[in-house]
């Protein structure tokens, strides 16, 4: 009886692959001939592997460089050692796990035959294994540090957070593989350059070939302060005090595969010392929180739409039901809805560019769980039917504006910043 245990299939299979799949062993039992024992061997490897996977995997594909230089009464020696199982691992990617050769006979001069129980790997697609690869580089600013509150905050500590916020957020909406991955400082000198734009798209791939990602997210804190202002009553010498503040990010969606901008936004969002629980005395910690939880919250929702926009997905009586959940859609949040009609193709490109559209209704939404979410429907202009075909009803959300003025009155006089104890 001989036996070979070969190494892990984990080494001939790619961090994607093994990432999106999952693994079972199944142990089959071969009864194989051939003109050697090894031939006998490979065959019965061979007829494992398409029980299994459904494909065949040629002998002489599996053996071609297997050839035996030993004599002849070594040759079963040979087909047990390092340099064999080297072979089997590489030619059939991963999918022998292993083997034991039960019996084996020579029936004649040139015909064996073996009985063989054969481990293959059986990889299990994943539910996630679809979902497009996405990663989030760390945002950039070419501030030194930001004044919130009166104190000087560090701004690398500010873009690590709101890069951790966006992370989270996209990671919650269960459409992407996000790559959360800790880069090392020469990593980060290439990373930075994909930031900036100005890399040739031969050099794009270069530099993102390490990153096994569908799309990068790449942004950067543009703006960002919270001021406290000194107030006098004209009345008398009471004084109050307030705070403003507003932060400002640009940001791209950049595909891997092409080197191009998919998409390029910016969100911004305004505070003051109302909105904050702890009024004009806050930390700079409870408002980089606050300005983290609406700038990603808007960076998630754009980033999302452009590669899997907003839909309703059914009808449930008189709720409409939209794709997404509690990760990006809040109650009270009012949506135009548009029917698809036909594909836009650019005619010097051939590339499509977007879907002739009509309007349909607005929708509100009014109860939201963690996968789904659920709206009523005003402003009818069709009659919508009761099984919605996927992906013709698309929503674009109807935003409010609120604007700050940011010139404090002359009776305001502003607060000169300090160093923040809290980063």
């Amino acid at each position: 009886m001989y036996r070979l245990f070969l190494l892990s299939a984990v080494l001939a299979i790619s961090m994607p692959l093994s990432a999106a799949t999952k693994t079972a062993t199944r142990e089959i039992e071969i009864e194989s001939q051939g003109t050697s024992y090894q031939s006998a061997v490979n065959e019965a490897l061979v007829d494992a592997i398409s029980r299994v996977h459904g494909k065949q995997i040629s002998s002489e594909k599996l053996s071609e460089s297997v050839e035996v230089s030993v004599a002849d009464g070594a040759q079963q020696d040979y087909l047990s050692g390092d340099a064999y199982q080297s072979q089997i691992r590489e030619k059939t990617e991963g999918m022998v796990l292993g083997f034991e050769v039960l019996n084996s006979e020579q029936i004649s001069d040139n015909k064996w035959s073996v009985l063989v129980k054969v481990q293959v790997a059986d990889y299990k697609k994943s539910e996630s294994a679809d979902r497009q690869r996405l990663a989030v580089l760390p945002f950039k600013t070419t501030k030194q540090a930001f004044s919130l509150a009166g104190q000087s905050t560090k701004a690398e500590t500010v873009a690590n957070t709101l890069s951790s916020s966006v992370i989270e957020k996209l990671v919650t909406t269960r459409k992407f593989a996000i790559l959360d991955r800790d880069f090392d400082e020469s990593t980060k000198s290439e990373l930075a350059r994909i930031s900036t734009g100005d890399v040739a798209p031969a050099e794009f791939s270069r530099l993102t070939q390490g990153l096994i990602a569908d799309y990068v997210l790449v942004g950067a804190i543009d703006a960002l302060n919270f001021d406290l202002y000194e107030r006098t009553m004209r009345t008398s010498d009471k004084k109050f005090v307030s705070g403003q503040g507003r932060i400002k990010v640009s940001f791209r969606l950049i595909e891997v595969a092409t080197s191009q901008i998919v998409f390029s936004g910016s969100a911004s969002s305004e505070l003051t010392d109302k909105n904050l629980a702890n009024g004009v005395q806050t930390s700079a910690t409870e408002i980089i929180q606050q300005f983290n939880s609406k700038i990603a919250a808007s960076i998630v929702r754009d980033t999302t739409d452009q590669i899997y926009p907003l839909t309703i997905v059914g009808r449930q009586g008189d709720e409409v039901i939209v794709s997404e959940g509690s990760s990006t859609l809040k109650e009270g949040q009012q949506y135009q809805v548009f029917r698809r009609l036909e594909k836009i193709v650019d005619p010097y490109t051939n590339e499509l560019i977007g879907w002739s559209e009509e309007f349909c209704c607005e929708v509100q939404i009014t109860r939201v769980t963690t996968r789904l979410s659920y709206g009523t429907l005003s402003k009818l202009k069709m009659e919508l039917p009761e099984s919605i075909k996927p992906k013709t009803l698309m929503l674009r959300e109807i935003k409010k504006t609120n604007i700050i003025s940011k010139k404090p009155t002359s009776a305001q006089k502003p607060i000169t910043p300090k160093e923040s104890k809290d980063w």
